[in-house]
């Protein structure tokens, strides 16, 4: 019996990796590009960077002195860094570049490398004798996506250990666009919108114009012409830009709009109309649905947000984990000409995601709605390699206007003609509730909140015993004082309401309640079948209106009666004893003319012509 005491210890030997990213994904013309990253092993060479777009290689071209290939040391904590200064990359085309960055692993050395030979620079395998070589630089050369695939097929090779990570990036040309914008009638308050991909506080020069204007010829009309200089600001996919406009001394003309900015020298114009004839309420047009594609090489998808649970309410903040583990596609883990796009409804979208290549990547950072991971990034062989990517979704809950499920996340496979792939999509979604008021109107009965209040009856009120009249309504409420008032729009002036005053649909009177408690006003509504529907006159310039039924409508809708003549209307919020935001005739955002206009409130209306409207509800087919 051996008397050797002995214990035991466990050693992991890790293998060699690389992983990287880019400090942008997109970069104008003259930005500063770097290509951060971690390589294990301690590679005493280093790693080598490879950059290939259109006519460009990043390599330096000395044929018969140097053969120009791009290595960066590797710190002692595993981190490398390269940069493409911005002298570099002003001199770039327009459009997409691929990134290789090679690591030598275990014998130190790098196997596929690049060798000058008389006018060429030819990458080929460094012993010579099993790699087709390709032209990097000179008569012939790969460029671009080629150039790219043809390294990657020499490092894929079995007879060499190399290993690699792929980066891509775009380079765009500055750019401004401006918004469609549709024609409006003289008085109408509208904003002038657009994108760019100018940085955030570059200035953008705004300058509105009507065909009579030339720069040698004095004005002959009213028309003051327009400049303005906005910021830039940050947008969801692009940054964003936008100037209010007040048409109150426009005449009917047409205009055109210039957006400028002098740093980088780009513009975009657009033109518009002011009209007198009415503007036609657009027609949506369906999205079509793009076909199920029966490619193959898909993602399996896992999805959980924190909070987790079944219904949220607007602006809430919320962070989406979701992972996605790719099938292989025959050789290969994902489809190059495919593309994986992560999509969210949320406001203010962050992603954090991570490429993660047999266990190891780099997070990156993005922002926008769309997320879209091109199918070079995803494409290495199956055999030896597992990809999944990690995403990390923050946002706030969107802004609605009414009850609906938003996806949180939504995940694509998208094919080479654009259509959804047969793995998808996957959708996590949940019910969204507005942030409305607290109801005016609720079971047949007026709720009043302490302070001002603007009121309206959804239908006709039964005349028996005097339940139409404000008496026998109001007759409890503690007033404190305070008149309850009703606006003539034909004479601009208020009359008081008195006690046998008939509360109609479509009138809207101002009532205060110094009660600290809500009050209940119970209605009874007129049941006789053969009533007339109520109808209303409103005269040019502001009116108050009753909204006239007991489901809520888009103001768009309640207001089809006069759609070519109201421009405004505004809400009162007795809880908060706020005007609402305005809503305006084809305005979008919190202005949009699809706000709805709800039961028991009273409104503000200006007209630019008289019109008379007429209740959206009769008492016997109205439950």
């Amino acid at each position: 019996m051996s008397l050797t005491k002995y214990d035991t210890v466990s050693i992991v030997l890790e293998k060699p990796f690389v992983t990287a990213t880019v400090s942008s994904s997109t970069i104008l013309k003259g930005d500063d590009l770097y290509i951060r990253g971690t390589a294990t092993g301690d590679p005493p060479s280093g790693v080598a960077i490879w950059i290939f777009g259109k006519n460009y290689w990043n390599g330096a071209a000395v044929p018969m002195q140097y053969s120009g290939m791009v290595t960066e040391t590797v710190n002692d904590d595993n981190s490398f860094e390269y940069l493409l200064e911005s002298a570099e990359t002003k001199n770039l085309s327009a459009g997409q570049y691929y990134v290789v960055v090679q690591h030598p692993m275990y014998n130190g050395q790098f196997d596929v490398i690049t060798d000058a030979e008389e006018q060429w620079v030819i990458v080929k395998d460094r012993l010579n004798i099993y790699y087709n070589s390709f032209v990097v630089w000179g008569v012939g050369y790969l460029q671009g996506s080629d150039a790219s695939e043809a390294l990657i097929d020499g490092i894929n090779s079995p007879y060499v250990d190399d290993t690699y990570y792929k980066l891509s990036f775009i380079v765009e040309n500055p750019w401004i666009k401006i918004d469609s914008i549709s024609d409006h009638h003289a008085g109408d308050l509208f904003t002038i919108s657009g994108t760019t991909n100018l940085d955030v506080g570059t200035e953008i020069v705004i300058a509105l114009t009507d065909s009579f204007f030339q720069v040698s010829e004095e004005k002959t009309d009213d028309f003051s012409n327009i400049s303005s200089t906005v910021q830039v600001v940050e947008g969801i996919n692009y940054n964003e830009w936008s100037l209010d406009i007040d048409t109150s001394d426009f005449s009917e003309n047409n205009y055109k709009v210039q957006a400028e900015s002098i740093e980088f020298n780009v513009s975009a114009t657009a033109n518009f109309s002011i009209i007198n004839s009415s503007i036609p309420i657009p027609t949506p047009t369906p999205t079509p649905v793009k076909p199920v594609s029966k490619d193959i090489g898909a993602a399996i998808v896992s999805a959980s947000a924190s909070p987790d649970k079944s219904e949220y309410e607007i602006k809430e903040p919320v962070c989406i984990k979701a992972n996605a583990e790719l099938e292989s596609s025959g050789d290969q883990t994902f489809p190059a000409p495919h593309s994986l796009k992560a999509y969210t409804e949320l406001d203010n979208p962050e992603w954090h995601y991570i490429i993660k290549i047999n266990g190891h990547g780099e997070e990156q950072v993005t922002k926008g709605k769309n997320l879209i991971i091109s199918g070079y990034l995803l494409e290495y062989p199956s055999d030896k390699n597992e990809i999944k990517i990690e995403y990390l979704l923050e946002g706030n809950i969107p802004e609605i206007n009414e009850i609906s499920n938003q996806t949180l996340i939504g995940l694509s496979q998208i094919d080479s003609s654009g259509n959804i792939a047969s793995s998808g999509p996957f959708l996590l979604q949940r019910t969204v509730y507005p942030d409305l008021p607290d109801p005016q109107y609720k079971y047949e009965k007026i709720i009043l909140n302490n302070g001002w209040n603007f009121i309206s009856t959804p239908k006709k009120l039964d005349p028996s015993g005097g339940n139409n009249t404000a008496g026998k309504l109001f007759g409890n409420v503690d007033s404190g004082g305070h008149s309850a008032l009703m606006y003539n729009g034909s004479n601009g002036g208020w009359d008081a309401v008195k006690a046998d005053t008939i509360i109609k649909p479509l009138d809207a009177l101002w009532i205060y309640s110094n009660s600290t408690e809500n009050q209940d006003i119970y209605l009874t509504f007129d049941s006789n079948p053969l009533q007339t529907p109520p109808s209303k006159h409103l005269s040019a310039g502001w009116n108050t209106l009753g909204y006239s039924s007991t489901k809520s409508a888009t103001t768009r809708d309640t207001l089809i009666d006069v759609s070519e003549k109201w421009t405004k209307v505004i809400g009162w919020d007795a809880e908060e004893q706020n005007f609402e935001d305005t809503i305006i005739s084809g305005g979008s955002g919190n202005y949009a003319d699809s706000r709805s206009m709800l039961p028991g409130k009273g409104y503000w209306v200006w007209m630019k012509d008289e019109g008379t409207i007429a209740s959206l509800a009769i008492n016997s087919m109205e439950v």
